[in-house]
């Protein structure tokens, strides 16, 4: 045998086996699923639902989301109030979701798609558990394509490309209502500021029609930069939010404030 020949059949085995090693993603895409449910009977699940657990690669716990007589609460920051819009809209998400295509079923290649079993460290993606009075469902959201995203239930090897694009966060923080308070400027009249070595500065609104704050005790000789300087801190109470939150008994800092 001719060392071409030997050449030849070394370079069409290892296409060979490059070709197998992609199999599974390189076939045919099956379409007889493409536009059912994804998961069938989990919109009516929701209303009764009473704790989704979020779990990220490692079986690291992200947020353990209770219903309890006020509403939901994040477990891992003692029972703080959920940021339930974010929190219903990704949950529907995944209720209202339809099968666009199929995908693998090959547990190697999960991680092409971010479906692998979450207690893989590495694994990318989350693992949401949904609980109800007798009913369990839990699936490992992977890899978002475009305004897609691919999912796995957990019990089962098939994978699916979906037609939602649900976004579970990935930090406990994602998941906490972070509103603090929100008091526009507009019925603010004063606001005192008081730093650790006694001096007070304050800013005033004399009425309602006045458009910006006005500095009191302005040194002689200096003004202001520009009219509305005043401003931030007549605003202060404005759309504000924390970063994190802890009881008071766990934390000194109870509250971090943007």
């Amino acid at each position: 045998m001719s060392n071409r020949t030997v050449f030849i059949l070394l370079g069409v085995a290892a296409i060979l086996v490059l070709l197998a090693s992609l199999g599974n993603l390189q076939r045919e895409p099956d379409n007889t699923q493409a536009g059912r449910l994804f998961l069938p009977g989990l919109e009516s699940m929701l209303s009764e639902a009473n704790q989704v657990t979020i779990v990220k690669g490692g079986n690291e716990a992200v947020a353990t989301l209770q219903r309890n007589a006020d509403g939901w609460t994040v477990a891992e920051r003692g029972g703080y109030p959920a940021d339930f819009a974010k929190f219903r809209s990704s949950l529907l998400a995944l209720a209202e979701a339809r099968v666009l295509e199929v995908k693998t079923s090959d547990p190697e290649q999960y991680n092409r798609l971010g479906v692998e079993d979450v207690g893989q460290t590495a694994a990318a993606g989350l693992a949401v558990t949904i609980e109800s009075p007798g009913n369990s469902a839990t699936v490992v959201v992977g890899e978002s394509d475009g305004n897609y995203r691919y999912v796995r239930q957990a019990e089962e090897a098939e994978s699916y490309l979906i037609d939602r694009n649900p976004n579970f966060g990935t930090e406990t923080t994602d998941w906490l209502d972070t509103n603090l308070l929100d008091i526009s400027g507009d019925r603010v009249r004063q606001v005192s500021v008081t730093h650790p070595d006694g001096e007070t500065v304050l800013v005033t609104k004399t009425d309602a029609a006045q458009t910006n704050f006005s500095l009191d005790s302005i040194p002689e000789g200096r003004e202001l930069l520009y009219d509305s300087v005043a401003n931030v801190t007549g605003n202060v109470l404005e759309r504000l939010r924390f970063d994190d939150v802890a009881k008071a008994d766990e934390s000194e800092d109870a509250i971090l404030v943007e």
